[in-house]
């Protein structure tokens, strides 16, 4: 089912939540070091859950005799939820687990899932506030689906609804740009209370995003980088990591975790995102009525061109000054990330003054 921008808000008045099957939910035993569920259903033998249902199983993963194990050892709560659909989504839970305190909602890079890095983990645990990272349409166990931006907002509001979550803040990096802006768009101003960007994928109007050949095969032949661009692409860059972190058997195990759960399907979740991007995301930027929207951006910037990102923001701006846009000199796609980690969380973390 395609979502038009005009049908959002007829989505919120009619869709019914009592019928929802109840989630699976993985919530860690500090004391036993294991997971435990907290649903009072019948579990199969491993320890992500397959609902019982018929309309609802989980789908096809490449690795998936890796399940239990990924599920035992990563360090955060690893959720899949069921929706009225059929569809699920995966999500993680760090920081907080009682209902108090901020909730940050994370939007992950591409390619990317639910499986945060350990600074996002720390920081949350250090300062008391949830965050709920979602893995997007073919990422982890998430199913495939071609509803666009505003359709996986839809299921993002099933999720926080089911969470009791009323009010949220957004962070969404990379790949994960284009997600933040669809959700200041489609949720109300009263319960989205601000909005990060870093180093957001622009606008497609505003041509190729990326300087990067390899990034760009995704455009120019879709087929083959089914087969070339996940491979090829991003395992340089994870091997880099783990070499860097070989001192840190905790970061690395994180590390190799995140790349097998954001192939756990293979290259659909890649494929999937740039398809979404590089098309018109089904929302009008002009007409956006959201709280304040922060984006940084690295002037070097190879991965995701910062002219292109400038003007993405303007024009969420031309009727109403909505993002406050920055451009870092100096810094890249990657160096961004970690080098304005601190000031990015500060200005989320900040409570919202003034409300319209």
């Amino acid at each position: 089912m395609q979502i038009s921008g005009k049908a959002v808000n007829s989505l919120r008045r009619t869709q019914s939540y009592s019928l929802w099957p109840k989630p699976s939910i993985l919530c860690r035993d500090y004391n036993k070091f294991r997971y435990v569920s907290t649903a009072s259903i019948s579990r199969s033998p491993s320890v992500i859950h397959r609902h019982t249902q018929s309309n609802f199983a989980l789908p096809k993963c490449n690795q998936d005799k890796h399940m239990t194990l990924s599920a035992i050892q990563y360090p955060n709560d690893s959720c899949i939820f069921p929706l009225p659909n059929g569809n699920i989504l995966s999500y993680a839970r760090v920081g907080l687990t009682k209902e108090v305190g901020q909730v940050w909602v994370f939007f992950h890079g591409t390619p990317g899932c639910r499986v945060l890095p350990s600074r996002i983990v720390n920081y949350a645990e250090n300062h008391r506030f949830r965050i709920i990272a979602i893995d997007r349409p073919g990422y982890g166990y998430s199913t495939v689906h071609d509803r666009g931006m505003l359709g996986f907002m839809q299921d993002v509001e099933c999720l926080l609804n089911y969470l009791g979550i009323q009010e949220f803040k957004v962070y969404g990096v990379s790949g994960g740009g284009p997600y933040a802006l669809a959700a200041a768009y489609y949720f109300a101003k009263s319960r989205l209370l601000k909005t990060l960007v870093v180093c957001g994928v622009p606008h497609p109007d505003f041509g190729h995003t990326s300087k990067i050949l390899l990034w760009n095969i995704s455009l120019w032949f879709r087929t083959w980088a089914s087969f070339l661009v996940p491979g090829v692409n991003f395992n340089g860059l994870l091997w880099k990591d783990i070499v860097s972190l070989k001192d840190d058997p905790k970061k690395v195990q994180i590390a190799a975790m995140r790349s097998r759960e954001m192939r756990r399907q293979g290259s659909k979740g890649y494929n999937n995102d740039w398809r979404v991007s590089r098309r018109p995301w089904g929302f009008d930027l002009q007409n956006m009525d959201a709280n304040p929207i922060m984006w940084y951006h690295g002037s070097l910037d190879l991965n995701t061109a910062a002219d292109a990102a400038r003007a993405t923001a303007n024009m969420a701006n031309r009727h109403r000054r909505i993002v406050q846009f920055q451009e870092i000199p100096g810094l890249d796609h990657y160096t961004l990330q970690g080098k304005m980690w601190a000031e990015s969380v500060a200005w989320l973390k900040k409570p919202l003054s003034i409300r319209k």
